[in-house]
């Protein structure tokens, strides 16, 4: 995506992530914040220095422009900037982007090529379009929290829905863009983050009470004699008779786990079983019998997992004194592919250099970060 250019009207985690994985593939992106306030992460979960780590995980390599888009001179350095854009993403509620004046049809008329993606809540359209909402609520009406019958609602620790719409969102990108190269044609592409939690869930709720919510003895979670948790992931029938002679269980092997009270009766003896031993011991064990198992590691121990550090997954920045947390692509390509350089923009950061590249004057810069329009960075 080298010689493309992103402009990121986007807070947060969804957004965030969809441009930077574009930059990870060459792409410029510009990051337009508000004037003093800036992206929401900014502020989020900062370190002794000042800084937010999340924020620095998904906006490296980016630029900082500051713009008040509530101002007309504001629309005005956008609508400069627009026919300079490849794509342009926002995640406005809807009805947003039009008093702003960076809806698709003010942008779409400034370059008639331009891919266009519009973040939102429950989409552009539909009953609850206006409803407000964050990752919590769109996996709860996906169904996505939903364990199965008797057991209670859990809340994921991974923002599925935020995660899942920024992948998907880059890769509509990508497919919009190469779509434009044999037409020529720009592209609107609405993406709903409830949309997204629902991709997510289509196989739970298609499939019904399945191993994935807890059926199954062979796959779940077991409680470990040093207070740690065992994740197994038995599913398959030769798999459970290596997990049956591992734990010198072999009566269990020929079970009929379709069964609900031979399934609980299994389940009742691994619960027993597994809290004999530490998670350690377990998991050195079971790989032994080659069993797919694995200890619920902590995220400390993620940071330091051997397998981790030999594929150089996760990297140490120095940012402001600080150690800050990047993390590779995690394709690898033959002969290079995609790489994270850089560091994250301070607000505004760039906002000159960008303001002076469309034609506009010191002078007429000066005034605007004096009244508001645009902010500068201060040393």
């Amino acid at each position: 995506m080298d010689g493309m250019r992103v402009l990121d009207l986007t807070r947060l985690l969804p957004g965030g992530l969809t441009t930077q994985l574009l930059v990870d593939f060459g792409a410029e992106v510009i990051k337009v914040e508000q004037p003093g306030k800036g992206d929401y992460l900014r502020e989020m979960a900062r370190n002794a220095s000042g800084q937010s780590p999340v924020f620095f995980l998904l906006n490296q390599g980016k630029k900082s422009l500051t713009v008040n888009l509530k101002e007309p001179e504001g629309q005005d350095i956008l609508h400069r900037l627009i026919p300079t854009a490849d794509v342009l993403i926002e995640q406005f509620r809807p009805g947003v982007a039009a008093e702003l004046g960076v809806d698709y049809e003010t942008a779409g008329a400034l370059r008639t090529d331009l891919v266009y993606c519009s973040f939102s809540g429950f989409g552009a359209q539909g009953p609850y379009r206006n409803r407000p909402g964050h990752d919590i609520n769109y996996l709860a009406l996906a169904g996505g929290l939903h364990p199965g019958a008797h057991r209670e609602p859990t809340l994921s620790p991974v923002p599925a829905a935020d995660v899942s719409s920024g992948f998907l969102a880059a890769f509509a990108i990508v497919g919009a863009l190469l779509e434009r190269e044999r037409s020529g044609e720009g592209h609107y592409l609405d993406l709903s983050l409830f949309d997204a939690a629902l991709y997510l869930s289509a196989v739970g709720l298609t499939a019904g009470e399945t191993f994935l919510n807890g059926t199954s003895p062979g796959y779940g979670l077991y409680a470990t004699a040093d207070g740690r948790v065992l994740s197994v992931g038995a599913l398959e029938r030769r798999f459970w008779r290596r997990l049956c002679r591992a734990i010198e269980r072999p009566d269990l092997a020929d079970a009929d786990l379709e069964q609900e009270e031979e399934a609980q009766h299994a389940r009742e003896i691994l619960r027993e079983t597994f809290l004999t031993r530490p998670a350690q011991e377990w998991d050195e064990l079971l790989q032994r019998h080659d069993v797919p198992a694995a200890p619920v590691a902590r995220p400390n121990e993620v940071l330091q997992d051997p397998h981790v550090r030999a594929m150089h997954l996760l990297r140490e920045i120095e940012e402001g004194g600080e150690p800050m947390l990047s993390m590779a692509h995690p394709t690898r390509w033959r002969g290079g592919g995609p790489d994270r350089k850089g560091k994250a923009p301070r607000l505004g950061e760039h906002t000159r250099e960008i303001l002076e590249d469309l034609g506009y004057g010191p002078e007429t810069i000066a005034e605007w970060d004096r009244v508001g329009v645009v902010e500068l960075p201060r040393s």
